[in-house]
């Protein structure tokens, strides 16, 4: 399984790490929020590890090796991207053949969807390389830096958004 510490994700940079974690969505095209855990050794490699969180509440752990000599290009099992490159502002700053991803990889997102409350709030995906109280610290990340949209009583909102996380 990609992902898991036998067979990680491979990119070549810490940068395209966040990168290919900010691209990613589920299957179901829902956005995720997600944080470092830390960073293990395995079979000679360091590996950081993640924690992902699904705006059904659903969480994933995946492993990354961030030292690679490429990008591997392939999702996470249940998992698709959101856009066709890893960020394009990152297009030949980094080895530009190795950022566009197959087709078959990109999640093909409706014109209209009929979302849950929560893809009101999230929409993008979003994390820290830092260990936080997690989702909650994300989420204020995100209201502060104007990533999440609170027209007007943040605690409120806030309320709603942990619920619908499934996060009381």
């Amino acid at each position: 399984m990609i992902g898991s510490k036998d067979n990680p994700i491979v990119v070549d940079s810490i940068r395209n790490e966040i990168n290919f974690l900010n691209n990613l969505v589920t299957k179901n095209g829902d956005y995720i929020l997600y944080h470092r855990l830390g960073s293990t050794h395995e079979n000679d490699k360091i590996l950081d590890h993640y924690e992902l969180l699904d705006c059904s509440g659903n969480k994933y752990e995946v492993y990354i090796d961030g030292y690679g000599d490429e990008i591997i290009s392939i999702p996470p099992d249940g998992f698709l991207f959101e856009n066709e490159y890893f960020g394009e502002e990152f297009l030949g700053y980094f080895n530009e053949d190795t950022n566009v991803i197959d087709e078959k990889y990109i999640y093909e997102r409706p014109e209209e969807r009929n979302g849950r409350k929560i893809d009101n709030y999230i929409f993008e995906s979003y994390g820290t390389n830092v260990g936080v109280n997690f989702p909650e610290d994300i989420i204020d990340m995100m209201i502060k830096q104007r990533r999440i949209f609170i027209p007007d009583n943040i605690d409120k909102h806030k309320k709603v958004i942990l619920q619908a996380l499934n996060i009381k």
